[in-house]
């Protein structure tokens, strides 16, 4: 007898789990017995494998339940990028395997033990375990193996903060309304092909689902206060099917439900992700024509089977829906016959064509007759409103739409917007700003890039104020990006706030930094401590200092173009006075100055005013701020801001100075800041649904002439005239 024990790692393909397997192999004259223990799962160090840790991306396909973990990502803040399915890079995990009985080893995937190869003993290699296609949604960067379907869609929730919710739900949810839910859309949007048994079956079952659901709603209340995935789950669902199968009738039959999908398809987050919801006012169905059903029918009779198929590729005509004629039971009775005699129709066809002479042309007509009498009356059970004879024919008459065409804003190029303002403002924003050419998306979500026409707003906004601040005796200066962790700590009652988006960097290379280095959100950890050296005597104030440069905060809410993101340019001005009446004056006037760059180069009115204690700058003494109005979204957004410090960062940083008399005195500090912000303030006060509109002072070309050259004129002539166009698309000077 001979006794081998073989010892096997897998690591998973992402290197941070692996299982240990033990191969006991006991070899006799007469038989070979293999017996197998595994090891409990369990971590690597990450020293001993490299492993990069990467953000949350979700590869999803049409109709993959993903929608649900987009509206849980927008609705806890989470950072979540969304790329196709074809963009996704392998299998899921290697430990996402089929099954592993095997009729011959009884474990896939393990090696074969031969006779011969003990005796040679052979060093045993696994063979590669056959991987599955993983399904769609697919997350990866939630951990050591990507996840796929329910619960990739659970790990974002729960990354996101956001609570499972009712466990019952959930279930009914996915495990029949979805699947159903998702057919009847497809077929109500030419995604699958109409067939009314199979259209009334999967009705049927979501019938009988929301039936269960208003009970459990009903208990419940429909309070959605707190956003569950349960509740996402459901009203994602729900939403085409309210707006296309669930007429009145349906929702009145489920009131505590339809109530509760109101107020969750309500929600910001809801809302950014499907879009407004609309309820039905009565349902219209996809139907088979029956005209062409027979016409279909007599052409089969008198050709050969190489002639079918004739109407595969025309579409389904809707047709109007009016309340039902009958009972649940007599509509069900009446589909049931209908049917059986579509089958009998179907099977006549096929005798036919298999030679047998008793399905005649003659009977299969009269058959098809029958069938479509049957239908008819199963229509008119349901309440299909039936159109007069010949209506169909009058559309030769509808050929004066041609003349459209031509009209202004026709969008048959498929160029400009394809959202309008009033329908949907959020995706309105982005397509303004990059069919604009304002910006362009980079990798890193957050972070933007400003094309040349959005940098010279930025530039002309720059020139005014500069301008007018100098005039005032500000310097401009500029401090390091990089900030130490002792000097945050130093303020930890102004670093607070921004605590949550500080950015820090932690490697240099492939090293680990031994101090994180934070990147700045703001600069008064950077630059006081310079104030304290500079600043000794009353000789040496006022001291009067502006930077325009780039700030990071790491923000996790929603980042939009302009308005909120990571990285973002601005002025911040900070100042030192002597006493207090110098430094409101200081306010005031720069208060002024930022009144000035909305109205008078951005034609954008503001409101200036003084923020609540709680919204005030942290460690500030008070802060005065100018506040635009959007009118489509009728709320306002904060323009920019002027900080009166008082002594409190002198106290943190020690600032002091030799007063006048000989004694030590502190200064009174400001800071003020403007950003760019500033342009897309601009852009959601001026555009409009045909796109950009920007005022004259700060656009980058007031006018543009295209010539146009009549045929009729010398080559002279028309050269002059194409060299006059570049002469115009010139921005003029408003800052003389």
């Amino acid at each position: 007898m001979v006794r081998a024990r073989h010892y096997l790692d897998v690591i998973s393909r992402k290197g941070r789990l692996f299982y240990s397997l033990t191969l006991d192999v006991t070899r006799t004259p007469r038989s070979v017995a293999v017996s197998l223990k595994t090891s409990r799962a369990h971590r690597v160090s990450s020293k001993s494998i490299p492993y990069l840790p990467q953000a949350l991306t979700l590869y999803t396909k049409d109709l993959d339940g993903s929608v649900k973990a987009v509206i849980a990502a927008k609705a806890g803040g989470l950072d979540l990028t969304v790329l196709p399915i074809n963009q996704y890079k392998g299998p899921a995990d290697v430990e996402q395997v089929r099954s592993r009985s095997d009729s011959s080893s009884g474990f896939q995937g393990l090696p074969k033990i031969t006779p011969n190869a003990l005796k040679s003993r052979q060093k045993l290699t696994p063979r590669p375990l056959p991987v599955s296609p993983p399904q769609p949604p697919i997350l990866t960067g939630a951990g050591a193996s990507d996840l796929t379907g329910a619960d990739a869609i659970k790990a974002v929730a729960t990354t996101a903060n956001v609570p499972l919710g009712d466990e019952n739900v959930s279930t009914l949810e996915s495990q029949t309304l979805f699947t159903n839910g998702t057919l009847i859309s497809q077929m109500h949007t030419d995604r699958a092909p109409y067939d009314p048994s199979t259209y009334d079956a999967a009705m049927c079952k979501i019938n009988s689902i929301l039936a269960e659901l208003e009970k459990i709603v009903a208990a419940s209340g429909s309070d959605a206060s707190t956003l569950t995935l349960a509740d996402i789950a459901l009203v994602a669902t729900l939403h085409p099917l309210m707006q296309r199968a669930l007429g009145p009738d349906a929702r009145a039959a489920v009131p505590n439900l339809t109530k509760r999908f109101e107020a969750i398809a309500g929600h910001d987050s809801v809302i950014g992700v499907l879009g407004k919801y609309v309820l039905c006012t009565s349902v219209v169905l996809p139907t088979v024509n029956p005209n062409q059903a027979v016409k279909d029918s007599s052409t089969d009779s008198s050709k050969d089977s190489g002639s079918k198929g004739s109407s595969r590729g025309r579409s389904a005509k809707p047709v109007e829906m009016g309340p039902p004629q009958g009972t649940p039971e007599e509509i069900a009775a009446a589909e049931s016959l209908a049917s059986a005699q579509g089958t009998k129709v179907a099977e006549l066809k096929t005798a036919k064509k298999n030679g047998d002479a008793s399905a005649t042309d003659d009977i299969i007509k009269v058959e098809v007759a029958t069938l479509l009498t049957l239908k008819k009356e199963a229509d008119r059970l349901k309440g299909v409103i039936e159109k007069p004879k010949g209506g169909d024919k009058k559309k030769p008459e509808a050929k004066k739409p041609k003349e459209d065409k031509n009209k202004k804003g026709s969008k048959e190029t498929g160029l400009g917007l394809t959202v309008s303002m009033d329908d949907d403002f959020g995706a309105w924003y982005s397509q303004v700003v990059v069919a604009g050419e304002l910006i362009e998306y980079y990798d890193i979500s957050g972070c933007y890039i400003l094309r040349p026409w959005a940098y010279s707003m930025w530039e002309n906004i720059q020139t005014f104020f500069d301008k007018e601040i100098k005039k005032q005796g500000v310097e401009n200066c500029y401090f390091p990006l990089f900030v130490s962790a002792a000097r945050l700590e130093a303020e930890k009652d102004h670093i607070e706030d921004f605590a949550p988006e500080v950015a820090w960097v932690t490697r240099s290379g492939q090293s680990e930094m031994d101090v994180p280095i934070a990147v700045r959100p703001t600069s008064e950890t950077v630059m006081y401590p310079m104030f304290a050296n500079w600043i000794r005597s009353h000789r040496d104030l006022p001291l009067k200092l502006n930077q325009w440069c780039n700030v990071v905060r790491w923000e996790f809410k929603h980042p939009t173009p302009f308005i909120r993101s990571r990285e973002f340019l601005w002025q911040e001005g900070h100042t030192a006075y002597a006493g207090k009446e110098e430094a409101d004056i200081e306010v005031r006037k720069i208060l002024e100055l930022y009144r000035r760059v909305y109205e008078e180069i951005l034609a954008v009115p503001v409101v200036p005013g003084v923020k609540s204690e709680k919204e005030k700058f942290a460690g500030g003494l008070y802060t005065t701020t100018v506040e635009a109005f959007v009118p489509m979204t009728g709320r306002g957004i904060q323009g920019a801001t002027s900080h009166c410090l008082g002594q409190n960062f002198a106290k943190m940083f020690q600032i002091e100075y030799e007063n006048k008399t000989g004694g030590r005195s502190m200064p009174w500090q400001n800071s003020w800041g403007c950003t760019t912000r500033t342009i897309g303030v601009a852009i959601m006060v001026h555009g409009d649904d045909k796109g950009l509109v920007l005022p004259p002072r700060v656009a980058p070309q007031q006018v543009v002439v295209v010539t146009i050259p009549n045929t009729k004129l010398t080559q002279e002539e028309s050269d002059r005239l194409r060299g006059t166009f570049g002469s115009f698309c010139v921005a003029p000077t408003f800052f003389a």
